[in-house]
């Protein structure tokens, strides 16, 4: 199995066939990536959206998959060949309404041992505006044969 940082590649590129994927299918970009650190950037469509009083606004859980796809990122690019991890936790605080348009995720790892990675990210819109925050929980494991 290749290290997380190629299997990152990978799903860039289309080729490997993990839930990353999923993100890619939503519009969801990979900006950058490096060590244990992601930007994401997604595009949101109309079709993401619900009519809210002030205009459309981005469904929240559809925020939550941004975060969470940005911290997998993250984890996958602190694994070694033969690692693969399993989210255990999840937490997230909506801060406010995202907007249709650009939102970015800056997620990391900020601690990693050898069978657990703690991570956090930040959502922004367009404007810079924290939209939410959110941490994860990640347990590293062995890869099995069918990965």
């Amino acid at each position: 199995m290749p290290s997380g940082e190629q299997r990152v590649r990978e799903w860039e590129q289309g080729r490997y066939d993990w839930g990353a994927r999923v993100g890619a299918h939503y519009g969801m970009t990979w900006v950058s990536h490096d060590g244990d650190k992601a930007l994401l950037h997604w595009e949101t469509q109309e079709h993401d959206t619900f009519l809210g009083p002030k205009g459309r606004i981005v469904h929240g859980g559809l925020v939550a998959f941004l975060a969470e796809t940005g911290m997998g990122t993250a984890t996958m690019l602190t694994c070694a060949d033969g690692e693969e991890f399993a989210t255990v936790e999840f937490n997230i605080q909506l801060q406010r309404p995202a907007p249709l348009g650009l939102l970015s995720c800056e997620a990391r790892v900020s601690r990693r041992a050898k069978t657990v990675a703690f991570c956090e990210a930040v959502v922004k819109d367009s404007d810079g505006r924290v939209v939410a925050k959110a941490s994860e929980t990640n347990l590293i494991v062995a890869a099995s044969a069918q990965s």
